[in-house]
Protein backbone atom coordinates (compact mmCIF):
# COMPACT_ATOMS: atom_id res chain seq x y z
CA UNK A 1 0.00 0.00 0.00
CA UNK A 2 3.05 2.38 0.63
CA UNK A 3 4.67 1.52 -2.38
CA UNK A 4 1.54 2.34 -4.28
CA UNK A 5 1.08 5.38 -2.45
CA UNK A 6 4.37 6.66 -3.47
CA UNK A 7 4.39 5.74 -6.97
CA UNK A 8 0.46 7.96 -7.44
CA UNK A 9 2.42 10.75 -6.16
CA UNK A 10 5.25 10.88 -8.41
CA UNK A 11 8.11 8.73 -6.96
CA UNK A 12 10.16 5.52 -7.99
CA UNK A 13 8.91 3.07 -5.58
CA UNK A 14 10.06 -0.34 -5.44
CA UNK A 15 9.88 -3.50 -3.68
CA UNK A 16 12.70 -5.29 -1.63
CA UNK A 17 12.00 -8.21 -3.35
CA UNK A 18 13.22 -10.69 -1.11
CA UNK A 19 9.71 -11.91 0.25
CA UNK A 20 7.94 -11.54 3.52
CA UNK A 21 10.75 -10.33 6.44
CA UNK A 22 10.51 -13.39 9.04
CA UNK A 23 12.26 -10.46 11.56
CA UNK A 24 15.71 -12.10 13.20
CA UNK A 25 15.98 -14.85 9.78
CA UNK A 26 15.86 -11.81 7.87
CA UNK A 27 18.52 -10.14 9.45
CA UNK A 28 20.92 -13.02 9.16
CA UNK A 29 21.71 -14.33 5.14
CA UNK A 30 18.80 -12.23 4.00
CA UNK A 31 21.05 -9.25 5.15
CA UNK A 32 23.81 -9.64 2.22
CA UNK A 33 20.71 -10.24 -0.29
CA UNK A 34 19.36 -6.44 0.65
CA UNK A 35 22.92 -5.39 0.27
CA UNK A 36 22.84 -6.50 -3.22
CA UNK A 37 19.54 -5.30 -4.11
CA UNK A 38 20.11 -2.04 -2.76
CA UNK A 39 23.23 -1.73 -4.79
CA UNK A 40 21.60 -2.91 -8.15
CA UNK A 41 18.79 0.20 -7.10
CA UNK A 42 21.56 2.60 -6.96
CA UNK A 43 23.87 1.30 -10.41
CA UNK A 44 19.86 1.36 -12.19
CA UNK A 45 19.65 5.19 -11.16
CA UNK A 46 22.66 6.27 -11.31
CA UNK A 47 22.81 7.52 -8.09
CA UNK A 48 22.56 6.35 -4.20
CA UNK A 49 18.62 5.89 -3.09
CA UNK A 50 16.43 6.58 -0.21
CA UNK A 51 15.34 3.66 1.69
CA UNK A 52 11.71 3.47 3.20
CA UNK A 53 11.00 0.51 6.15
CA UNK A 54 8.75 -0.01 8.19
CA UNK A 55 9.37 -1.57 11.87
CA UNK A 56 12.43 -4.00 10.84
CA UNK A 57 12.39 -3.25 8.04
CA UNK A 58 13.33 0.29 8.62
CA UNK A 59 16.06 -1.55 10.90
CA UNK A 60 17.15 -3.23 8.28
CA UNK A 61 17.73 0.28 5.95
CA UNK A 62 19.43 1.17 8.43
CA UNK A 63 21.86 -1.26 8.59
CA UNK A 64 22.06 -1.17 5.23
CA UNK A 65 23.24 2.73 5.23
CA UNK A 66 26.01 1.92 7.21
CA UNK A 67 27.49 -0.51 5.18
CA UNK A 68 26.52 0.74 1.57
CA UNK A 69 27.02 4.93 2.25
CA UNK A 70 28.04 5.16 -1.15
CA UNK A 71 24.30 3.75 -2.73
CA UNK A 72 22.19 5.17 0.26
CA UNK A 73 20.91 8.77 0.10
CA UNK A 74 18.63 8.73 2.91
CA UNK A 75 16.48 6.47 5.22
CA UNK A 76 12.93 6.59 6.66
CA UNK A 77 11.92 4.46 8.99
CA UNK A 78 7.77 3.93 10.19
CA UNK A 79 7.60 2.74 13.50
CA UNK A 80 11.21 1.28 13.93
CA UNK A 81 12.23 0.84 17.44
CA UNK A 82 16.08 1.66 16.89
CA UNK A 83 16.57 3.46 19.76
CA UNK A 84 14.01 1.73 22.67
CA UNK A 85 12.46 -1.45 23.36
CA UNK A 86 11.17 -3.58 20.88
CA UNK A 87 7.54 -2.75 22.60
CA UNK A 88 8.17 0.70 22.16
CA UNK A 89 5.77 0.93 19.23
CA UNK A 90 2.37 -1.41 19.08
CA UNK A 91 4.25 -2.99 15.75
CA UNK A 92 5.19 -6.17 18.00
CA UNK A 93 1.01 -6.93 19.06
CA UNK A 94 0.95 -8.19 15.41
Amino acid sequence: MLRRYLQRIGYRAESWQLGRNFGVRTVGAEAERLFGRVREMAKASGEPVTLVGVSLGGMLARLAAHRLPGEVREVITIASPYAADPRSTNVWRI
